[in-house]
């Protein structure tokens, strides 16, 4: 509510503490991957894009383990594709979704 409303700041605050009660309680695990998410959007939208793509990697990394060749996983390589291409880096992109696409092709 606070990122809509436009309060990144508070947004990054909540999102720190949902983060921070997560790793004690479920370490590593697809909720502390949605937290590293969630904080990675705040930070794109801040223009932290640098610290934006580390957040959506380590919330990847998790989602590889904890559930791999899921949804969550393709939706977070396509997110990740995605930023990659707005960012100017088509060879990171065209990775991405290549991972995507083989991901794709065993279901």
């Amino acid at each position: 509510m606070l990122k809509d409303k436009g309060d990144l700041d508070g947004a990054l605050e909540q999102y720190q503490r949902a983060l921070t009660i997560r790793e004690v309680e479920a370490p590593n695990s697809l909720d502390v991957a949605g937290s590293y998410n969630n904080f990675g959007l705040v930070l794109k939208d801040k223009g932290y894009l640098d610290g934006a793509l580390e957040q959506y990697q380590r919330a990847l990394a998790i989602k590889d383990v904890k559930a791999p060749n899921s949804l969550d996983v393709a939706a977070s390589s396509n997110n990740i594709g995605m930023f990659l291409r707005n960012k100017g880096d088509l060879d990171g992109t065209l990775e991405q979704f290549n991972t995507n696409a083989r991901w794709r092709l065993k279901w």
